[in-house]
């Protein structure tokens, strides 16, 4: 076995690992933790002449993104245009793409990229303080509240906002938000994005399914799309209060609304916070 590292013209690393005559590269692209790519069974997309999207690919939990472009060179990948985050060079150019769950929590997924069919497998991951940084707004941060919600809904006695999950809950949920719609309340999409006053992407809330006959909706961090998070509403709280000096978020709704949350970190409508 021969492990030894090479530099290109541009100072990026590379690890080349030769096991039984069998070519691994991982590739360490802008400080990004490299994945074992070896057997990894990914099915990939291939690129052909314009920019492709990689779904369902939750590589940073911590913002909760699941959906990125990767552009028609093949050599960066960013959050779609809504997140209003930089993207990231990969270093090299690559025309197949395909995600893969790391089997940890805490890391997300991996991003596979090959620059042939039969070729050698490069896998990134990507972590928040390094990677896909917010870039500034009008606001002073983020995307601007207004570009991400047209309206503003109060919350009202048809909606119920829990801080954390029922005791009777024995999955994710248990700790983690929660919002539960009644009939006739607003519409929430099967995968909610959450914003703080400044429009900055908190997290996501994905359905959960069957919402039962006496809802019209229940979602929660850490379930459908947002799988990989894990924020309960003091998290949300502290976080918005953080970069807006208020704990109030704002839930995505069908239609361009969003739903205020005074406060992520209290319980509304709800006896059992």
């Amino acid at each position: 076995m021969r492990l030894k590292t090479l530099c290109n013209s541009n100072g990026r690393s590379f690890r080349v690992l030769t096991i039984c005559g069998i070519v691994l590269t991982i590739l360490l692209a802008a400080f990004a933790a490299p994945a074992a790519a070896q057997d990894s069974g990914v099915s990939y997309t291939k690129l052909k002449k314009r920019a492709i999207r990689v779904r369902n690919c939750t590589m940073v939990p911590e913002i909760g993104i699941s959906t990125w472009i990767v552009n028609k060179k093949g050599n960066r990948i960013r959050p779609t245009s809504k997140q209003n985050r930089k993207g990231e060079k990969l270093g090299d150019k690559y025309r197949f793409f395909g995600c893969q769950d790391s089997g940890d929590e805490a890391i997300g997924d991996v991003l596979y990229a090959k620059k042939t069919d039969s070729g050698e497998e490069f896998a990134f991951r990507f972590n928040e303080t390094d990677h896909f940084k917010e870039q500034q707004g009008s606001s002073g941060g983020g995307a601007g509240l207004n570009n991400v919600c047209r309206s503003i809904v109060q919350v009202g006695g048809s909606v119920i906002w829990k801080w954390t999950g029922s005791s009777h809950f024995s999955d994710k949920r248990r700790f983690t938000a929660g919002v539960i719609v009644k009939h006739g309340g607003p519409s929430v999409p099967g995968c909610a994005e959450v914003y703080d006053g400044k429009g900055n992407k908190l997290t996501s809330m994905g359905a959960y399914y069957p919402a039962g006959s006496e809802w019209k909706s229940r979602n929660y961090v850490g379930w459908g799309c947002a799988l990989s998070a894990s924020f309960d509403g003091k998290d949300l709280a502290r976080k918005a209060q953080q970069s807006t000096g208020s704990p109030e978020v704002y839930l995505e709704l069908n239609g361009g609304s969003c739903l205020r949350i005074p406060n992520a970190g209290t319980c509304y409508n709800s006896s059992q916070c």
